[in-house]
């Protein structure tokens, strides 16, 4: 029997593969648990950026707001002048109308005045 294969010839073959099958399932045990300290990390990351956009979006969101009420503000008190422009503009041409229709009577008074002295 001296080709044949003795058990006890094969035993640290077995050892080694054995010992090197419980390395690899260390080695594999570990990179699951820094996967898993690696997907925690990255989630609460992920949490945190979500957090801190929310809270840029809600601001952002508030000073567009706080814009949008100035613009509206500001429209309606030109709307107020361009009223009150307008009215005092309405107002001026009256006054310039009664203006010269109290010139034309005048001058018609002077020209009566004046008719009624050289006739006279």
């Amino acid at each position: 029997m001296t080709g044949a294969i003795q058990w006890g010839d094969l035993s640290p073959v077995i050892a080694a593969i054995a010992g090197l099958a419980g390395a690899l399932w260390f080695l594999w045990s570990k990179i699951d648990g820094i996967r898993a300290i690696a997907d925690r990390k990255v989630e609460a990351s992920r949490e945190q950026t979500l957090t801190r956009v929310e809270a840029v979006r809600a601001d952002l969101t508030g000073r567009v707001e706080g814009l949008r009420d100035e613009i509206v503000t500001v429209r309606l008190e030109m709307a107020r002048e361009y009223a009150s422009m307008a009215a005092v503009t309405a107002v001026e041409e009256r006054l310039t109308d009664t203006l010269e229709k109290l010139g034309d009577k005048f001058d018609d008074l002077v020209r009566e005045v004046v008719g009624k002295r050289s006739h006279s």
